[in-house]
């Protein structure tokens, strides 16, 4: 009994959710001028409705293709609705159907001109297709229909501009501001398009002024830093951002940009002041803390910096910038077997993965491990990570082997890739003069020198030649000095003296290798060449003194010794 008067509920509740009744015993007369029931489910809008919430359902899953005939089929059902239409028209903007988009759009505002709405997507959808007078064209006659729509109004403004007409682009900000007196993005635009308009002194007015009327906004103050900063006035920049932090001193932003300007100062100890002030405010901010570390790198503080990174590492232990950063902390304070371990923890497939190749190389050479620096740059170039700095430094690793062939076929196969690498041209040289072909590496470094005239090594290669052959000094000397104005290095140094020396101009000569030998004190065949001059200068205590501290570098140099031989056996007292 029960089951039967459920199912007999069931029936009634089915039979009302459908309109449709059981059939009575009984049937009363309808009235002549009654209408029969229709469902609403049936009517045309219900039906459009029902379409375009599928739609909706759709396309937020993603199925774009499914969702548009969902649309289609409810403009079938509402082919006159206009909030369906502009749907269709944005949904073929977002699958890139930019032509059909554009159909739609124009079909509409043939028929009501008038919609706002329509000329605002329209002029979007040319923006995007880069058709700037046409969207230019579709904003105007939005804002005919609508003249105080400020954001009509800033997309006119940009269209303009990216047509290239920033004057138009002035005239429009400046009737969106007799409009909106207070838009702050009227104002920030019109800072702006000074700004990019080479107008620095109508710029800096328009920020300061933005900046009255609204002294939070912190953007128009980085802006306006960077306006100042471009034209020289530094020290008004400063005073801006000053005045910023003291309003707004969890603006961390402003402290990123102040340290930033006081970097290019080289001023490191205040930069890194204010990044601290910075991750005050935001302690767990990995840029703050990177830029904080790397600062810390410069300043050889590699134990505050060793904390820093190891602190972002907590957050992501495999970012492969930040173990690198760490490898060269860990470097700078002689941990070189840690070092290692961290470098061999970066991911291969890592952009990276090829400059901390290069810190793997060098730690194992300065452990005489020279082979294994050597296989860890190879297989470096064989999984497809080569660089102009592997080729180089595998070539100089191969060198000092003594393995000219290797080196030399090396760096035949870099400059196939890298035909204008000078420094890949000038380590060919080197390994050309390492086989005893002075003629090739002169070569090369002449070819260089016509790649690059000013190449300091070139030129420095090219002279110390001729002041070894004592020819050409005259030509010589102009390289030699050519090659100081690019590079103050001891090697240079060495070069123009040596030069000087050959010349017979002892003085001159003097200057410059004491120059030399106060860069590089551990250079014995710079600390020989100081003898010799000193020799020249008939000052036989310092020639001692200098050839001494030549075979303290190097025990094995003959030369030197006789010379220091002969200097005692002729000068006794020297």
């Amino acid at each position: 009994m029960k089951s039967i008067i459920a199912t007999l509920t069931l029936l009634v509740i089915l039979g009302g959710l459908t309109a449709c009744t059981l059939t009575p015993a009984k049937r009363d007369k309808v009235p002549a001028d009654s209408k029969p029931y229709v469902s609403e489910v049936e009517l045309a809008e219900a039906k459009a409705y029902y379409a375009y919430m599928r739609f909706r359902m759709l396309v937020f899953d993603g199925r774009w293709d499914e969702g548009l005939a969902a649309l289609t089929l409810a403009l079938q059902h509402d082919p006159e609705s206009v909030r369906l239409r502009m749907t269709l028209a944005k949904a073929y903007l977002h699958l890139r159907a930019f032509e059909t988009a554009g159909q739609v759009l124009d079909q509409l505002l043939a028929q009501d001109p008038t919609l706002v709405d329509a000329w605002q997507l329209l002029g979007e959808l040319r923006a995007y297709q880069e058709l700037y007078p046409a969207a230019i064209i579709a904003y105007a006659r939005g804002l005919e229909q609508k003249p105080d729509d400020e954001n009509l109004h800033l997309r006119l403004i940009s269209a303009y501009e990216l047509s290239g007409n920033t004057p138009a682009a002035l005239r429009q900000t400046r009737g969106l501001l007799e409009r909106h007196p207070a838009s702050l993005r009227g104002q920030l635009a019109q800072a702006r398009l000074f700004q990019r308009n080479q107008q620095p002194a109508e710029g800096v007015a328009a920020y300061e002024q933005l900046l009255q009327r609204h002294p939070e906004y912190w953007q128009a103050v980085l802006e306006l830093g960077r306006l100042l900063e471009n034209e020289g006035q530094v020290e008004k920049a400063k005073e801006i951002y000053f005045q910023a932090l003291e309003k707004y001193p969890r603006q961390t932003e402003i402290y990123q940009q102040f340290a930033r300007l006081l970097i290019r100062e080289k001023n490191y100890a205040e930069a890194l002041a204010r990044l601290e002030q910075a991750r005050e405010q935001k302690p767990a901010d990995k840029e703050i803390l990177t830029r904080i570390g790397l600062l810390q790198l410069s300043l050889g503080r590699f134990v505050e910096a060793e904390e820093n990174f190891r602190r972002i590492l907590q957050f992501d232990a495999a970012h492969a910038q930040t173990l690198y950063s760490l490898g060269i902390a860990l470097v700078g304070q002689s941990r070189g077997s840690e070092a290692l371990d961290v470098f061999h923890a970066i991911a291969r497939d890592s952009e990276i993965y090829p400059q901390a190749a290069l810190q793997i190389a060098y730690l194992y050479q300065q452990q005489n491990e020279v082979e294994r620096s050597i296989e860890v740059l190879r297989q470096t170039l064989d999984v497809g990570d080569g660089s102009a700095e592997i080729y180089f430094y595998l070539a100089a690793f191969l060198s000092g082997e003594e393995r000219f062939d290797e080196a030399r076929q090396l760096l035949m196969n870099g400059l196939e890739l890298y035909p204008e690498e000078t420094g890949l041209m000038y380590q060919l040289g080197v390994i050309y003069e390492g086989m005893n072909n002075r003629a090739a590496a002169l070569q090369q470094m002449e070819n260089l020198l016509r790649l690059q005239a000013d190449n300091a090594d070139a030129l420095n290669f090219i002279a110390y030649h001729y002041a070894e052959q004592g020819t050409h000094l005259d030509m010589a000397l102009k390289q030699a000095q050519r090659a100081l104005e690019q590079k103050q290095t001891s090697y240079i140094y060495d070069t123009l003296g040596w030069i000087y020396y050959r010349m017979q101009h002892y003085s001159e000569a003097r200057t410059h290798l004491e120059k030399a030998a106060e860069l590089a004190p551990d250079d014995d065949v710079i600390a020989q060449h100081l003898g010799d001059v000193y020799i020249g200068l008939q000052l036989w205590q310092q020639a001692r003194q200098a050839y001494e501290r030549s075979l303290e570098n190097n025990a094995g140099a003959e030369d030197v010794r006789q010379k220091l031989e002969t200097l005692l056996k002729e000068h006794p007292d020297s």
